[in-house]
């Protein structure tokens, strides 16, 4: 884990590469694979790629906006009163949860990050004539 490597989080900006996951598929940007890397956090990119087969995920309807996680999702990965649990958050937009995991064990550095918390957002693009989700940093976007 490099804790003084994470502070440069911020400073990824687009992206040059899309590494796909071969577990999940999930395309991550450099900024993603940067955290996973830096924070040794491999499994947290896991689980979003996982996540996205699950129903909830997959066959969502939306909200009364006509917000949809085939659109866009806000994943957030929050600590937990213990130091070592955490809960994984999806989104559709600030406040309109759609998908929630406990995390009951974590070596997570959530110190190194404001409000004890990551996020990492989803989107699809096009890729080989189909469309694949990507995974990126909000200052990628």
């Amino acid at each position: 884990m490099n804790k003084t490597a994470l502070a440069q989080l911020g400073n990824f900006y687009g992206t040059e590469n899309y590494i796909r996951q071969p577990l999940t598929g999930l395309l991550i940007t450099d900024g993603v694979d940067f955290l996973r890397q830096n924070a040794d956090c491999f499994w947290l990119i896991d689980e979003i790629g996982f996540a996205q087969r699950q129903p909830a995920i997959l066959h969502d309807k939306g909200n009364d906006l006509g917000q949809n996680l085939q659109q866009m999702q806000f994943w957030t990965l929050r600590q937990q009163t213990s130091p070592t649990s955490a809960v994984l958050i999806c989104e559709r937009d600030t406040g309109d949860v759609a998908w929630s995991k406990e995390i009951p064990y974590t070596d997570f550095p959530f110190d190194c990050f404001p409000n004890h918390e990551v996020r990492i957002w989803v989107a699809p693009t096009w890729c080989d004539s189909r469309k694949c989700m990507v995974a990126y940093l909000p200052s990628e976007h």
